[in-house]
């Protein structure tokens, strides 16, 4: 079963933008555990990866896919691994992951997703403030990555602002570990480190508490709020030391908004009237409903009202069944203010028995067409599955009644976006490729089986040399002149004479302008402890793998009892 690979294309582009001295991810080959949508080819870890929502977005907010232009998007839109967004002036923005992450971002600012998936996410921010909620997790890594150094989440809140001088980063809750270009330190809730230009060491201090009542703030905690988050050091009662510049000021409350709810029959449906008072509704209501007492968005049936001023609705229903009505101020992501609940009985419509019918819904119609620059796929969909939400793409290479979300997906297309192309399926290799539907069901259509024909020969090997000196060895090599490459594999051994990659694990992996590493002996990539280059033998080679794991490797370079063979 094949599945994307963690270490995607797009991550050389943020490498060579972080640059040699600055810390990024590693993600190591697997021992003992591999999770439930995460599986091991040769050795390598392969995992699906998450998709984002852009869950709210208020001014100016775009979107950059695929490496093209900047565009607005609807809200709800879809991101992937390798998207890019931007706020401009007095915009925000929030953008949801699957997993439950949480990133909410400041006006003028600008990041992309360098990775999503189970095992890392990682997020270059280039310029701005942005503010993270992590679920917490013991196997996946989260971090914030700028041209300063690093922010890896520790535990679940925390806030970045980056400028052209320095990377700040404030410890909302729980633990943080920040790093320059050479020291870690980990910092606590209420505290602040600046990672600033030309600096090598963070700079740690408190908080400063008159900071933690400015709008940005405040806006993020009323988000949190409305998730029944732990609010850290936005706790006014919270006891973490942070520092104050001045006494609190008075603050006087704002009168509190409220909502009337009625509801009347009509013909074909239930008339829902509100009142709004001491508030407004610039991103209009959500009106929902359930059998159940109290109905809330999200989690219930509701209908989206966008105009702020309108004060009634007509939902149309005629099942005869009795539900609870409120309606609810929408902010763009959840509601704010719910009126009182009102029980009201649906009209019944009386359909004649010959006329009743089960709905039925047909998959997407697919074409597949083998060609030298990759498996080409097109469909056409004509069904309407309730609740639509996406395509998944899914491939495989033995299975050929392949479905999601059995089997794994290799892309996520949008409607108006009903084709794809596989440039990483291998050639003289079959592959059977279906589309599913996804929305309040799934729904897949026909099987399209193909063998690839993709022009891609093996990369050229590069040349190797080595020198040692104050225990380290550095090597060095020739540029690959390969046009579809990947990365370098670092790889190392004590036992084979002729390492390679995936044989013998690597070290670690760089991108195509990296064409020297200095290796201390340190823990990384399949290395679990550490290495004494003064004594004993040691195997090195420089492994290039393009976009469809072809790989070649460099001349092996001996390093023994400290000196270079």
């Amino acid at each position: 079963m094949s599945k994307k690979l963690i270490v995607v294309s797009g991550a050389l582009a943020f490498l060579a933008l972080v640059g040699a001295g600055v810390w990024y991810l590693q993600v190591s080959k697997p021992t003992t555990t591999v999770h439930n949508n995460v599986s091991t080819t040769n050795d390598t870890v392969v995992v699906a990866t998450y998709s984002a929502t852009l869950s709210y977005q208020q001014g100016d907010v775009r979107v950059s896919q695929d490496d093209a232009d900047w565009v607005k998007v609807e809200t709800d839109a879809v991101l992937h691994e390798g998207d890019g967004v931007k706020t401009g002036e007095n915009s925000k923005a929030i953008i949801e992951l699957e997993n439950g992450d949480v990133v909410r971002l400041g006006n003028l600012t600008e990041i992309s997703f360098v990775y999503t998936n189970e095992i890392a996410v990682s997020i270059l921010q280039k310029i701005g403030q942005t503010y993270h909620r992590v679920v917490k997790s013991q196997s996946r890594v989260y971090q914030v990555v700028s041209s300063f150094g690093s922010a890896q989440a520790i535990g679940t809140a925390f806030d970045v602002n980056v400028t052209d001088l320095s990377m700040d980063v404030n410890v909302v809750e729980s633990t943080v570990k920040v790093k320059s270009s050479e020291e870690e330190e980990q910092i606590g809730e209420g505290k602040s480190a600046k990672l600033a230009k030309n600096a090598t060491v963070p700079e740690v201090s408190d908080i400063n508490s008159e900071t933690l009542k400015n709008e940005w703030y405040a806006w993020n905690k009323e988000e949190d709020q409305k998730k029944q988050l732990d609010l850290g050091v936005l706790d006014p009662e919270s006891t973490t030391n942070t520092s104050t510049d001045d006494e609190e000021a008075d603050e006087t409350p704002a009168a509190t908004p409220t909502l009337t709810l009625s509801v009347a029959e009509e013909t074909k449906a239930l008339k829902l009237t509100w009142e709004l008072t001491n508030g407004t509704a610039p991103q209009g209501f959500k009106l929902v409903r359930s059998e159940s007492e109290n109905p809330v968005f999200p989690g219930n049936d509701y209908q989206y009202v966008s105009s702020g001023d309108a004060r009634t609705y007509s939902w149309e229903m005629q099942d005869g069944k009795a539900y609870h009505f409120r309606v609810c101020v929408y902010n763009g992501s959840a509601c704010t203010v719910y009126s009182n609940d009102v029980t009201k009985t649906a009209p019944k419509e009386e359909v004649k028995e010959e006329e009743e019918e089960t709905p039925t819904y047909t998959g997407p119609n697919l074409s597949v067409k083998a060609e030298e620059s990759g498996v080409g796929l097109w469909w056409q969909d004509k069904s309407t599955v309730p609740g639509f939400k996406y395509y998944k793409v899914v491939r495989s290479e033995t299975n050929s009644d392949l479905k999601y979300p059995d089997d794994s997906y290799i892309a996520v297309k949008n409607k108006g976006e009903e084709n794809y192309r596989d440039t990483t399926a291998a050639k003289n290799t079959k592959y059977y490729y279906r589309i599913c539907a996804v929305g309040d069901q799934v729904w897949c259509g026909q099987v399209g089986e193909v063998t690839a024909v993709t022009t891609n020969d093996v990369p050229k090997a590069v040349t190797l040399s080595a020198t040692y000196a104050s225990g380290a060895v550095t090597l060095t090599w020739t540029k690959s002149t390969e046009s579809d490459f990947k990365y370098y594999k670092i790889v190392w051994s004590k036992v084979d004479a002729t390492p390679t990659y995936p044989e013998d694990g690597y070290v670690t992996w760089l991108p195509l302008t990296t064409l020297t590493y200095t290796d201390e002996g340190e823990i990384g990539g399949s290395r679990d402890s550490v290495a004494d280059f003064s004594t004993g033998t040691h195997y090195y080679s420089v492994c290039v793998v393009d976009q469809v794991d072809q790989v070649a490797c460099s001349n092996t370079k001996t390093v023994k009892n400290g000196v270079v063979q």
